[in-house]
């Protein structure tokens, strides 16, 4: 049985991707508007308009389309014209979602490194303290600049105007 998903998005009214599912061979009492609601079964096929529609992160549509994949259900993205439970599609995502976490992984070993290197605790909550309110006031009495103030009193932009905020 072929199902259509749509969704609206910013690169296709929902008429038009009605007309594409359409054209597709997806019945009209076959489109729904809530993944939840597909009764799908093994052997059946999805079809979405672009997969931006399902509207998934990297990660959940990686793991989206394995666990789809596992229980024979097929999807296919009419625009990208990707048969997303082809076995050669699912290999080539698993090569690029395992890219994705050594990648973070070592973004996140730099970042650490980069803060020990400046003298900064990794994680750490950035609180301004009873003397850096002093000079924070006092400059302010003065016009000074919210730049020349983080930076007088050493915090970053975000920290000081968090402090502002609830100040």
């Amino acid at each position: 049985m072929k199902y259509g998903y749509l969704k609206e998005i910013q690169i296709a009214s929902v008429i038009e991707q009605v007309e594409s599912l359409l054209s597709h061979g997806v019945g009209k009492d076959h489109i729904h508007t809530s993944l939840d609601n597909i009764p799908v079964k093994p052997g059946d096929t999805i079809f979405v308009y672009h997969l931006a529609v399902l509207g998934l992160t990297f990660g959940q549509l990686y793991k989206f389309l394995k666990k789809l994949h596992f229980q024979k259900i097929n999807i296919f993205s009419i625009i990208n014209t990707i048969d997303a439970t082809d076995v050669t599609f699912l290999k080539f995502l698993e090569m690029l979602w395992d890219n994705e976490v050594i990648v973070r992984k070592d973004m996140g070993k730099q970042s650490r490194k980069k803060a020990i290197a400046a003298g900064k605790t990794p994680g750490a909550k950035k609180v301004i303290g009873l003397e850096q309110e002093k000079i924070i006031r006092e400059l302010l009495e003065k016009n000074h600049s919210f730049k020349e103030i983080y930076e007088a009193i050493g915090v970053s932009r975000n920290t000081f105007l968090l402090w502002r905020k609830k100040n």
